[in-house]
């Protein structure tokens, strides 16, 4: 049985390496530093399962990935979980207007991200 894909989206290489670090036991792990480059993985590589995108970056932001990721028919389904600095941001209007599923808060919890994604990554038989 192959792992499931996590599509990690940050332009801070630091915030890469720590859910890198925890995600790649259980999941296969890709990364890009760009919005921009994530669209390119999504449509190249064809089976991520889940997104874990940055909002605040250079060029295209989260928020706008994010629509986009939902706006194409081939991809849509894929859950999105935005991280931020922002505290609270689980509360934030924005998650749900661009149609991401959650929120998740710099400093990261390994305990939280891990259940937050395992309960995302649940397939029904």
């Amino acid at each position: 049985m192959s792992k499931e894909t996590v599509l990690i989206v940050d332009d801070t290489p630091d915030n890469i390496s720590v859910l890198y670090e925890m995600l790649k036991e259980k999941y296969r792990v890709l990364v890009a530093t760009a919005g921009e480059k994530a669209l390119e993985i999504l449509e190249k590589d064809g089976s991520v399962d889940l997104v874990l995108l940055d909002i605040m970056m250079p060029g295209l932001n989260g928020y706008e990935v994010c629509s986009r990721i939902k706006a194409n028919p081939c991809f849509a389904q894929v859950p999105v979980i935005f991280t931020s600095a922002i505290e609270n941001c689980e509360q934030q209007r924005m998650v749900v207007e661009h149609g991401a599923v959650a929120c998740i808060s710099k400093p990261y919890r390994k305990d939280f991200v891990l259940q937050k994604v395992a309960e995302l990554l649940i397939k029904p038989i």
